[in-house]
């Protein structure tokens, strides 16, 4: 038997999250999002044992569970996102399933969707399965809807599978995934990432959006209408590796976003926000849905640091992460006898 280590990118997104919500994503004519994948992992690693035993163990949460068998696991824990994961993709015998995830809880860098997807391959490579990536992704966000009982969309499982920067198109043939020609070292030398200190859950954010936008409330429906023109905005910019432009399609998503849900920014993240613009940051906006997590920023380079500087002052943790060309990778590890 074989030990499995399967790892996933998490990402940030730059423009376009919550378009990638059904019906939203059909609704809108051209919606897209923009996003990097960057190198903070997520890891799933699988030891066979020789018992039938189950046992559960996130590293990052600092939680175990052990079960005797797959039948006997509880769905509805703590770790009920990989207890169903291990439900559909069965290992035929006990294993160690060790998770680990370098974005904060709470981030809003998609780790619980890169964290489904190196668990679902590391199962899948262990049974012997041969899985392709849009069943993985179908699989994983499936499970993912089930433990969060909200509609979740689809933006942060492609990064976690294909790496680099991309442009996600929606439409009714489906979801088509196009590559952004830009140096990713460009792009990172300009970024910056912090953690705002204020955990968040893009269920509650985004169920608030798509909510009022389906209620046909105009502010939400002229809001999504503008995202999705700063998200074209800021597609065309990074292929074209203008700073200005991206940073100026960055900070136009950012003040249409807030027109959403009052639920999208607080206190904390606009000092932060104030703070990093006044060392040299050109634009923010946070990462996911908003409502807390983390800060991205576009800056140039020379300024960087004293963004850097500003956000620690203000209380934020600036993240040594960098955008990532690979995807998904999987280790098939022997174990001496």
């Amino acid at each position: 038997m074989n030990e499995i280590l399967a790892r996933a990118p998490t990402r940030v997104d730059l423009a376009g999250g919550t378009l990638d919500l059904w019906p939203i994503s059909l609704l809108e004519e051209g919606a897209r999002t923009v996003n990097a994948a960057i190198d903070l992992e997520a890891s799933a690693r699988l030891v066979p044992r020789r018992d039938s035993a189950i046992h559960l163990q996130s590293l990052d949460q600092a939680i175990a569970e052990t079960y005797p068998s797959v039948t006997a696991m509880r769905l509805d824990g703590r770790l009920g996102f990989m207890a169903r994961l291990v439900r559909e993709i069965p290992p035929g015998g006990g294993i160690d399933l060790i998770t680990d995830c370098a974005a904060p809880a709470g981030s809003g860098l998609g780790g619980s969707s890169a964290l489904g997807i190196a668990a679902g391959a590391a199962l899948a490579r262990f049974r012997g399965e041969e899985i392709s990536a849009g069943a993985l992704l179908d699989l994983v966000q499936g499970v993912e809807t089930q433990v969060l009982r909200v509609p979740t969309g689809v933006q942060d499982y492609h990064p976690a599978l294909r790496g680099g920067a991309l442009a996600i198109h929606y439409g009714v043939r489906g979801t088509r995934v196009e590559e952004i020609p830009v140096d990713i070292d460009w792009l990172g030398e300009r970024m910056v990432l912090c953690f705002s200190g204020v955990a968040r859950s893009s269920g509650v954010s985004n169920w608030d959006m798509l909510k009022r936008y389906l209620d046909g409330e105009r502010a939400a429906v002229e809001g999504i209408r503008r995202v999705a023109g700063a998200t074209r905005r800021m597609e065309k910019a990074l292929a074209a590796a203008d700073l200005e432009e991206a940073a100026a399609a960055l900070a136009e998503e950012w003040e249409s976003r807030k027109t959403l849900s009052e639920k999208v920014s607080n206190r904390e993240i606009e000092s932060q926000m104030a703070a990093a613009k006044r060392a040299g940051a050109l634009s923010g906006k946070v990462c996911g849905a908003g409502g807390g997590g983390c800060i991205v920023f576009l800056a140039h380079p020379e300024n960087r640091r004293r963004v850097e500087q500003a956000l620690e002052e203000q209380g934020a943790r600036v993240l040594a992460a960098r955008p990532r060309r690979e995807g998904l990778r999987i280790e098939v590890i022997p174990i001496p006898h």
